[in-house]
């Protein structure tokens, strides 16, 4: 028993080494590849680093992974986990999502509210993200946002309906459908006019 043991020991140690090595081999590119897709959902440089150092033995080898981020320039950085604001976690998931995936060849990813904290052109963005990985997966996003609703290849309204219980229903919308519904998620046909008309 104790030989079993031991060599059972060895070979998870062999095991371990491999996989550190082969994280090692491969963090810098993947730093490179999400700091890239951070670029284009708007954050600055999009600075990214993976940080590897040494654990005790558990379930995924010896290593424990952080990632890092640089959100502003002239910081330094700090795990995104505990600096970045909710908008810049989104993205950096998102990015995270979007390196990941082209590898890991999932049939379905669901981003719920993904797109907390963020507007504008980062809005728009965001929203051509999620339309290329779109074009390796099925892309599930749960969403208030317009810009992120307006480029899904079909829009589903959820809403809750009052009753004894409430209940909650969904249902797939009409282009008609669709683009009432853009407009009430953009503010209403009256804030628009309101818009519009301003000098």
């Amino acid at each position: 028993a104790e030989q079993a043991s031991a060599e059972a020991e060895a070979r998870a140690a062999a095991l371990a080494a491999e996989l550190s090595a082969a994280r090692s081999a491969a963090a810098p590119a993947f730093a490179a590849a999400v700091a890239g897709e951070l670029q284009g959902l708007g954050m600055g440089d999009g600075e990214f680093e993976v940080e590897l150092s040494e654990r005790e033995p558990g379930p995924s080898g010896t290593d424990a992974v952080a990632f890092l981020a640089r959100p502003n320039p002239g910081l330094p950085f700090a795990p995104a986990a505990e600096t970045a604001s909710g908008g810049e976690l989104s993205r950096i998931a998102l990015a995270l999502r979007a390196v990941a995936h082209s590898a890991a060849g999932e049939p379905t990813v669901v981003f719920d509210e993904i797109d907390a904290g963020i507007g504008g052109r980062t809005a728009h963005a965001v929203a051509d993200a999620l339309a290329r990985l779109a074009e390796r997966a099925q892309i599930l996003t749960i969403t208030h946002l317009p810009q992120i609703a307006s480029a899904a290849g079909a829009h589903f309204r959820v809403e809750k309906v009052p009753g004894d219980p409430t209940h909650t229903r969904i249902e797939r919308l009409s282009e008609s459908d669709r683009s009432d519904e853009l407009e009430r998620m953009l503010g209403g046909a009256e804030f628009l006019s309101t818009v519009r008309t301003r000098p």
